[in-house]
């Protein structure tokens, strides 16, 4: 997709927060053609994992750390020329019983709204960034994604998936 295409002016920087489960990152990007072109990236290290309760539910110090961090990467897009960054959250947030008050604390305690993918969506973004990575004329190959738990066959040219084979799971022995 053109960066034009989300309505933008195509010479636009723009900048993109993921916030998952191990890491928040930003890429501030130049979007003066089809393609987005990176003219910086960071991360904050963020352990999500480790503070999640029993239960799912994300704790006081998972909600304050992942605040912390995406207001860090707000202020370093601001000094790369864009104010008002896009941000979005993986599994563990979409997938935590507390995910609006995660939601509202972010937005509330940074200004930037912090959206929610499908782990559908997820996956087929990581599909289509490791295709393209990997180049779209190649053979067969397999991509696992865990945020759609699937198996990915793509075809030979086309970059879409062939098929979604069943696997039956067995140990050698």
């Amino acid at each position: 997709m053109p960066c034009g295409a989300w309505g933008h002016e195509p010479s636009m920087r723009l900048a993109v927060v993921d916030v998952g489960s191990k890491t928040v990152r930003l890429v501030v990007a130049d979007c003066g053609g089809d393609i987005p072109l990176p003219v910086h990236t960071a991360k904050r290290r963020l352990r999500l994992a480790e503070y999640v309760e029993p239960d799912g539910r994300l704790g006081e110090r998972a909600v304050d750390a992942v605040v912390a961090a995406v207001a860090e990467v707000r202020e370093e897009s601001a000094r790369w020329g864009v104010e008002q960054p896009f941000a979005f959250a993986t599994a563990v947030i979409r997938d935590a019983p507390n995910r609006h008050q995660v939601l509202e604390a972010v937005h509330s305690g940074t200004g930037v709204p912090l959206y929610v993918m499908s782990g559908v969506t997820e996956g087929e973004l990581s599909f289509l960034a490791a295709r393209q990575w990997m180049g779209w004329a190649g053979a067969r190959w397999c991509c696992w994604t865990s945020a759609a738990a699937r198996w990915r066959w793509p075809s030979a040219g086309t970059g879409r998936p062939a098929s979604w084979p069943r696997f039956r799971w067995a140990r050698g022995g």
